[in-house]
């Protein structure tokens, strides 16, 4: 069955399992680098949110055989499941209920120029932080919905003093709080990855700066690129590398850190947008410049030909 046939059969047979009650349609949800991805979403009038099934996902599970009736029995469970739970049942979107789960997050600001002007964002370089609230945080994974203008205009409504500076001011605490930093040595990293299994951040006095590589994220593996934003985290490496480290921006998940005097500059900007371009999912990609930090001017600054 072909995509457009499949998506349709879906709808048709969602419909009919959720009853009148019940609406069930097809939405286009905007992600990150302005990724647009096909979206089956099931409303009910007195829930306030509900999750998005995507399409080109449940489609993959489809194209490995599992059948359609399993796949909407899938949904039919993950949609009850998620109400149960009240992930995302009467989610109270007052400024006072959440102010404390306000969150950054770091992602490209040319990839994400079609958005910008509808949500609250600083921009950092040619990056930019947008601002979330986290729904919560649980079995490794975070939920979260992004704070559109419409949103921050409800908050301002509450506290009048409130502006995109102290909106930064709050996330960067709360990120800090909500997703800790790690740092890992990039063999420990990719034996994390390989093996799902936890490991310990890397000790600073093991650190070779003449020959390890770094990897900054955060515990979850999730929007961990944010954490070189991290104040705790830029004193961490500054203890290591003294003078200075360049900034790979590996994807929104994770930065990698390098001793200044350990790459080729041009090589390097090429390898970047290379594996960008050819590795990386869309939506995960953070930038193709290579930074540099200078610990003496507490300053980051792109890597230029």
């Amino acid at each position: 069955m072909e995509y457009i046939k499949f998506k349709d059969e879906i709808v048709k047979r969602l419909k009919v399992l959720f009853g009148e009650e019940y609406e069930v349609y097809e939405e286009t949800i905007i992600k990150n680098n302005s990724i647009n991805l096909e979206a089956i979403t099931v409303y009910k009038s007195d829930c306030r949110v509900s999750p998005n099934f995507y399409v080109k996902d449940l489609y993959n599970c489809y194209r490995k055989g599992i059948a359609i009736e399993e796949i909407c029995d899938w949904i039919l469970k993950k949609y009850f499941k998620s109400i149960k739970e009240k992930e995302f049942d009467n989610i109270d979107l007052s400024f006072e209920h959440n102010k404390d789960n306000i969150v950054m997050k770091l992602v490209s600001k040319d990839m994400n120029s079609a958005i910008l002007d509808t949500i609250p964002h600083w921009e950092y370089l040619d990056l930019c932080v947008s601002f979330h609230l986290v729904i919560s945080v649980k079995d490794n994974s975070v939920s979260s919905m992004r704070i559109t203008n419409d949103l921050f205009d409800t908050f301002k409504e509450e506290d009048s003093t409130l502006n995109t500076e102290k909106l930064l001011k709050l996330a960067r605490k709360n990120t800090e709080r909500i997703l800790p930093a790690c740092i890992y040595k990039m063999d420990d990293f990719l034996q994390m990855l390989f093996t799902r299994k936890d490991l310990s951040e890397c000790k600073l006095s093991e650190v070779d700066i003449k020959k390890d590589i770094l990897v900054v994220s955060n515990k979850y593996q999730i929007n961990g690129a944010t954490s070189i934003l991290y104040e705790s985290v830029i004193k961490k490496l500054a203890k290591i590398f003294k003078k200075g480290f360049f900034l790979i921006p590996s994807s929104v998940h994770e930065t990698i850190i390098i001793n200044d005097n350990m790459i080729d500059i041009h090589n390097m900007i090429d390898m970047i947008k290379d594996v960008n371009h050819t590795v990386i999912k869309p939506q995960e990609i953070l930038s193709d410049s290579l930074y540099y930090y200078d610990i003496n001017k507490k300053q980051m600054k792109i890597i230029e030909y």
